[in-house]
């Protein structure tokens, strides 16, 4: 009887329900009471407990007392896939320069004795700067001066590193995707013949803008991903004692391109970043307001564009070719960046003048007691375009100026 008592009991539907609710509630009211525990604000209950140094304030600081300068840094280009050439006067008077220099290797030795009869230089163009319509003239020389294409930069070369003979010219307008055949002396072709016979170093030639260009032109270089698209060279000859033509066709080799743009900083309230040629801009805030071993949360760096170049503006020096984008590095000496510290700054939206760069891990090692000797700023397409982006440094709008916006906690 005693069992079968409990059986019924057991079995009654009411009851379990009962217990089911009974459980539940207890689970609630114990992860409840796991929250309050767990919860960031303590209760009155608890705080007189902690000790203040245990509490944390979140502040944000705004600063706009910023230093701040342009300065040009000479660079090689032989990473781009670009190889530019050209000349052109910006509406303001500033003149900008590319020269291109082309080595081909794979010269044979064994044809010396050849009668060259033609060779062409066929280049193909994927980048315009200037005038869309405009004109590209360029002349080319044969190099007497040694380079490499990682080595080289506009300061390292002048009139006397390329014989004045012209060896070559172009000179016609010329759309984004043109190919282009220049016709090269056929001395040239000979004198490479004989010197690869010597075993003497061969190099190459350069191809140099004249003033009745007003266009710069990105041809695709040795280092482009389509390799239908490289520089070629197409020789065309007799070999002695035969009347059958012969041809060969160079297409691969070293190659880059120098930039130059005469006084481009001009306005000390402007900063300039400038590809190609290049300028770089730096900026060091006054962080002392953050106090000391403060936790930074977020850290904004805002820069302004300028209208007299912004992607805004008619006046623009940049193109639907651009990179509309920036980097920002942490300088670790007045001359070297942190390469590793690389962000990468860009507009919110399209419409906007307004760059920003998240740089929190520089303010962060600044607190942390890092010397602050600033950030540095460049242009994504450094190596292989000519964009100019100008912003801000001073002006008498407050909100036009460079500035950090920082969040951070400190303890109470």
């Amino acid at each position: 009887m005693k069992q079968e008592a409990h059986k019924t009991a057991t079995s009654n539907p009411v009851q379990r329900m009962v217990r089911k609710d009974f459980n539940f509630a207890f689970f609630l009211a114990f992860i409840s009471a796991l929250w309050v525990s767990c919860n960031e604000e303590p209760t009155s209950v608890g705080i007189g407990l902690l000790s203040s140094k245990d509490l944390a304030q979140v502040d944000t600081s705004m600063i706009t007392s910023v230093a701040g300068s342009s300065s040009r840094k000479p660079i090689n280009t032989g990473s781009s896939e670009n190889l530019l050439v050209g000349k052109y006067r910006t509406e303001a008077g500033k003149t900008y320069e590319a020269e291109a220099l082309i080595r081909f290797i794979g010269i044979p030795d064994t044809l010396k004795s050849a009668t060259v009869l033609s060779a062409d230089l066929i280049l193909k163009s994927r980048y315009r700067f200037g005038e869309p319509q405009g004109n590209l003239s360029f002349t080319v020389h044969k190099m007497i001066q040694g380079w490499t294409e990682y080595g080289i930069t506009w300061d390292s070369i002048s009139t006397a590193s390329y014989e004045p003979t012209v060896r070559g010219s172009f000179s016609s307008a010329i759309a984004d995707s043109d190919s282009v055949a220049i016709s090269v002396d056929p001395s040239l072709i000979s004198d490479w013949f004989q010197a690869a016979a010597d075993s003497q170093a061969i190099e190459g030639i350069i191809l140099a803008p004249t003033d009745a260009s007003n266009k710069i032109v990105g041809f695709s270089s040795f280092q482009s991903s389509d390799a239908s698209r490289v520089p070629a060279l197409l020789v065309t000859f007799l070999i002695s004692g035969s009347t059958v033509q012969d041809s060969l066709l160079f297409a691969s080799g070293e190659d880059t391109h120098v930039a130059n743009i005469d006084n481009l900083t001009s306005d000390p309230n402007l900063l300039y970043v400038q590809a190609g040629v290049a300028y770089r801009s730096r900026l060091k805030f006054d962080v002392s307001s953050v106090p000391t071993h403060a936790g930074i949360h977020q850290a904004m760096l805002e820069l302004t564009l300028s209208p007299s170049t912004s992607i805004l503006s008619s006046t623009s020096r940049l193109n639907s070719q651009s990179v509309d984008s920036l980097f920002s590095f942490f300088l670790v000496t007045t001359d070297s960046v942190d390469n590793s510290s690389l962000v990468i700054g860009h507009r919110l939206n399209p419409d906007s003048a307004v760059y920003s760069f998240v740089i929190t891990p520089d303010v962060q090692r600044w607190i942390n007691g890092k010397p602050n000797l600033g950030v540095q700023i460049e242009t994504w397409t450094e190596a292989s375009m000519l964009d100019l982006f100008t912003f801000y440094l001073n002006s008498e709008n407050a909100s036009l100026r460079p500035r950090l916006r920082i969040v951070y906690s400190r303890l109470l």
